[in-house]
């Protein structure tokens, strides 16, 4: 009995010791797990076009090509939620104060507005992050860079507003904005203003076949330009989307999406197109999804993006998942 009571007394301490062990891992996994929680909510932004105060009224596209680069870059990061270009394009023509915009953007967290101007070979832009609920602009910063170092400005400013906005940034979200290249300025212009003319503020607006020019001048220049060849492919499926989409469109549209996903197969932009081209002229339906959820796991608030694979859904009948995807 002694010894049989021994044993017992083992087990009930080593059973005991396992729980008390489990409990810790667990209550730990609690801990961690709250944590995560608490620092992954996801915040809200609304970029209003910047407004380009260059003396050459020539250069209005800078205005919606820049602000359309910052777009992109705030983007990246999963926990904070972009609006899109085309919405705050539309609530800037109606104006008043920024509280108001926020309000009608579905209470936004925050807001950023500034300038952006060319002063010989630089490009200056000047960015002020608001608080709408206290009405206060808690961080502005001016950026000057010679035209060439463009994209690493938009790099540097979306890395800064994440933090102003209380955003931690993780190694892999600082790691997106990690071998940033210099542009060639004369491609990189042409490349925002094709974008300018597929970025109106209505879809009957979009005029893709100067898009196209653009785009066109822009690959010949930089034949390894992603970005450019994103938007060969881009302008190719609009001016053939419709009941007779013509072969050639079709065809450099597919071959341009590939060439850009060759180039960099991080740009989400040429994802999207992929997607354009699987989706409006393949009909192959599982390689357009695909492409279409590997843009927005690139770049999460990518307006076109979003776009066209709500269409995308709402054909398949998939109506709350394209309500939810358009928002």
């Amino acid at each position: 009995r002694i010894v049989k009571k021994e044993v017992y007394q083992k087990y009930y301490r080593n059973a005991a010791i396992l729980g008390l062990i489990v409990l810790t891992v667990a209550f730990v996994w609690f801990l961690r797990t709250y944590d995560i929680a608490k620092t992954t909510v996801v915040k809200s932004v609304a970029v209003l076009p910047l407004e380009n105060i260059t003396e050459e009224s020539v250069m209005d596209y800078l205005s919606v090509g820049v602000t359309q680069e910052l777009i992109r870059e705030l983007a990246k990061v999963n926990s904070l939620k972009v609006i899109s270009q085309r919405s705050t394009l539309q609530l800037a023509e109606i104006g008043g104060s920024i509280s108001g915009m926020a309000r009608r953007l579905n209470n936004v967290d925050y807001v950023i507005d500034g300038t952006v101007s060319m002063q010989a070979e630089q490009i200056v832009i000047q960015l002020k992050l608001h608080d709408p609920e206290k009405d206060l602009v808690i961080w502005s910063k001016e950026y000057k860079k010679a035209f060439t170092e463009s994209r690493k400005i938009w790099a540097e400013s979306a890395r800064d507003m994440h933090l102003a906005m209380g955003i931690s940034l993780s190694d892999n979200d600082s790691e997106i904005w990690e071998g940033i290249k210099s542009v060639d300025p004369v491609t990189y212009e042409l490349y925002l203003k094709g974008m300018n003319e597929l970025n109106k503020g209505a879809y009957s607006d979009i005029d893709a076949e100067a898009a196209l020019t653009y785009f066109d001048q822009a690959v010949e220049r930089n034949p390894v330009d992603a970005y450019a060849w994103a938007g060969v492919a881009a302008a190719h499926v609009l001016m053939g989307h419709g009941t007779h989409p013509s072969k050639e469109d079709r065809q450099k549209a597919r071959a341009s999406a590939m060439l850009a996903i060759q180039l960099d197969s991080t740009l989400a932009e040429a994802w999207t197109s992929l997607g354009m081209v699987k989706g409006y002229y393949d009909w192959d339906w599982d390689e357009a999804e695909y492409a279409y959820l590997k843009a927005l796991e690139l770049n999460p608030s990518l307006p076109w993006a979003h776009y066209h694979y709500s269409l995308f859904l709402a054909l398949f009948g998939r109506m709350d998942e394209a309500i939810l995807d358009h928002k």
